[in-house]
């Protein structure tokens, strides 16, 4: 019978032990959990107290005896949306290596003004037998952001990659998730994560029931042959987190593939069930590859989604020297199940 994953959290505190999530008022500053990753998992986090189970792992190869033991300092407070950021940059620059590749330091701040850095660091020697590698670093980097979207609030994470075997445990290294400065910066309370998701998206105004359009077109840095145009729906919000979660969870369903490899399509959904991505490739003259999407994923997270509040459902086409190779569709999960049009009209 497949075993089902096991979280223990309990507050370090010689007088108390509380893990009741919404409790801030006696929550302790400092929390241990211990995640457990089984070969046959089913893979579901589950935090004790939590009101249901919103968090899931995408469905990448599974590391038999791989976990975390994860230690949360409350005191040490992050902004979601900036944690989100940053986890897309450095699981992104995860799946851009081969997935069995040997990790002896990898590091991400998003952006300048973020308080947020998050370090993977292997301490052991090349000649060592077992090794820090892509794969450990993309489930860890997963189950990290996730067993804070489960925490009471985003605070200062310290995880112990540890893996498990006949001949006793390893650790193979250590992830951090923390302030680059002192809490001057702390989560405010109107965070972006917070707001309304259509606040300042468009001017236009929207009748109950209808849905608007807003456009445009990115082009990326580092390749200028590869673009796409976005399609925001504005009337079909999804939730903020949800759209974090479910790009996430495609870039790390990306990962284990080479990145030059073609890509017919990809799917994934977000932990909650809220959100939907669907990949697919649209022409047999072009390779649109697992490289594309994941840059294509990035971009419109980083260039639409944040800076202009698109938190909505979008519809993207994509180019190479402007040649349609590609489309993606960010759906409620509701309109996914029904199943959205095969296309976009051009």
């Amino acid at each position: 019978m497949a075993r089902c994953p096991v979280v223990c959290i309990h507050v370090i505190s010689a007088s108390t032990h509380r893990s009741h999530r919404g409790c801030t008022s006696d929550i302790q500053p400092w929390v241990s959990v211990c995640y457990d990753q089984l070969s046959e998992d089913t893979t579901s986090l589950q935090l004790p107290h939590s009101p249901h189970s919103n968090s899931t792992l995408t469905d990448i190869p599974r590391i038999p005896g791989f976990r975390q033991l994860f230690t949360l300092d409350y005191t040490k407070s992050l902004r979601p949306i900036e944690v989100f950021q940053t986890a897309i940059v450095l699981l992104y620059d995860a799946a851009q290596r081969p997935w069995e590749e040997p990790v002896h330091f990898m590091q991400a701040h998003e952006q300048i003004g973020y308080n947020v850095v998050m370090l993977i660091y292997n301490p052991r020697p090349p000649e060592a037998p077992m090794q820090l590698k892509i794969s450990h670093c993309v489930t860890a980097i997963l189950q990290a952001v996730m067993t804070l979207t489960d925490s009471v609030i985003f605070c200062q994470l310290k995880s112990r990659l540890m893996l498990y075997s006949a001949d006793g445990a390893t650790q193979l290294g250590t992830l951090t998730i923390t302030p680059l400065r002192s809490n001057s910066a702390n989560a405010e309370e109107n965070d972006t994560l917070a707001q309304d998701p259509n606040a300042n998206a468009t001017a236009l105004k929207i009748p109950n029931g209808e849905v608007g359009v807003t456009s445009g077109r990115i082009t990326d840095e580092l390749d200028p042959h590869l673009t796409f145009e976005y399609h925001s729906l504005i009337g079909k919000p999804i939730t903020a987190k949800d759209i974090s979660l479910v790009i996430l969870d495609a870039i790390a369903s990306a990962a284990p593939y080479e990145m030059n490899a073609e890509c017919k399509d990809l799917y994934a959904i977000s932990p909650s069930g809220g959100a939907a991505i669907i990949i697919e490739s649209t022409t047999d003259k072009l390779s649109f590859t697992y490289g594309n999407a994941t840059r294509v994923l990035k971009r419109l997270y980083q260039r639409v989604v944040v800076p202009l509040r698109r938190w909505e459902e979008i519809w993207c086409v994509i180019y190479y020297d402007n040649q349609k190779f590609g489309e993606l569709r960010m759906l409620r999960v509701a309109e996914a199940m029904r199943g959205a049009p095969g296309g976009i009209e051009q």
